[in-house]
């Protein structure tokens, strides 16, 4: 950070400013719904109209990856159709 000219930083400056950033968010979140939350990390997001792989079925997929919906499930087009897929059906649990 100091080569940045952040010298004067502390941790506790770095910290109090992810937590304001992180309760504008969770606020908007609070107030707005996932929406505005989701269509801000999506402009971010390195993988939007990309080609992903995903198992589905026991199958591994490839599909372009459109985003989340409200429930923040998987939005992806397959095959020219749109489909959605629950995330926590893709998590390999241990």
């Amino acid at each position: 950070l100091g080569e940045e000219g952040g010298d004067e930083l502390t941790r506790t400056d770095m910290i109090e400013s992810f937590c304001r950033h992180f309760l504008t968010w969770l606020n908007h979140w609070d107030e707005d719904g996932f929406k505005p939350v989701h269509d801000s990390w999506l402009y971010r997001a390195e993988e939007r109209d990309a080609d992903i792989m995903l198992e589905s079925g026991g199958k591994t997929i490839t599909a372009t990856f459109l985003g989340l919906d409200e429930g923040g499930n998987l939005l992806i087009k397959r095959d020219g159709k749109t489909e959605l897929h629950a995330l926590l059906d893709h998590i390999e649990r241990r």
